[in-house]
């Protein structure tokens, strides 16, 4: 089955993706306790991280885990830097909460960026085809 190019793996599983950009532009009094429980939900699972939010052409295992070691690691370092505002958040913790949204959305967009350098690639080999 070929990848689809234009939809979102979490698209392709018939999920809406995860805007992350606007989450992590909330203020920490903006983040309801249900809504940082329900956004760490998300960032453990592949196909709503932000690795799920990402073109469906990247190869996955079938749990959506990208194929590529690099992005799983930042996928990884996503999650972890959801969990942790989610600490600062229950500590009403107002400056680390927002150094720990700061990183999160660094990470984000290392994913972003890793997705972008491996959709050229996959794309460049297609086209030689």
């Amino acid at each position: 089955m070929p990848y689809n190019q234009t939809k979102s793996y979490a698209e392709t599983k018939r999920l809406t993706p995860v805007d992350w950009h606007t989450f992590l532009k909330l203020p920490l009094g903006k983040v309801t306790p249900s809504l940082m429980s329900k956004m760490v939900r998300k960032s453990e699972a592949w196909v709503s991280c932000a690795c799920g939010n990402q073109c469906a052409i990247i190869p996955r295992r079938n749990n959506g885990r990208p194929l590529d070691e690099e992005l799983a690691q930042f996928g990884g370092y996503f999650f972890s830097n959801i969990v942790t505002p989610q600490e600062a958040h229950q500590e009403d913790n107002v400056k680390a909460y927002n150094v720990r949204r700061k990183n999160a959305r660094t990470t984000l967009r290392q994913v972003e960026q890793i997705s972008k350098r491996l959709i050229k690639e996959i794309n460049g080999q297609t086209s030689s085809l």
